[in-house]
């Protein structure tokens, strides 16, 4: 799933992915470090939750923009 979203995120000429993430943890630490545009979180992320990644993300930057999925 997440290759077939890069794919279409690219197929944006103004649009580039700047790093993925299998996990919460990881999410909230590459979110840290490379300061995305939009943060696009599986709401069933393995270790912390999309919805915990999120809040986390949000503490650190009020006006980060945030879309979820559910992958089942």
């Amino acid at each position: 799933m997440r290759r077939g979203l890069q794919g279409l995120e690219e197929s944006q000429e103004e649009w580039s992915v700047c790093g993925e993430a299998i996990e919460g943890n990881e999410a909230i630490s590459k979110t840290r470090e490379l300061r995305p545009d939009l943060l696009i979180l599986d709401v069933g992320m393995p270790g912390v939750s999309g919805i915990e990644a999120a809040s986390q993300s949000l503490k650190d930057d009020p006006n980060m923009k945030i879309s979820f999925l559910h992958h089942v």
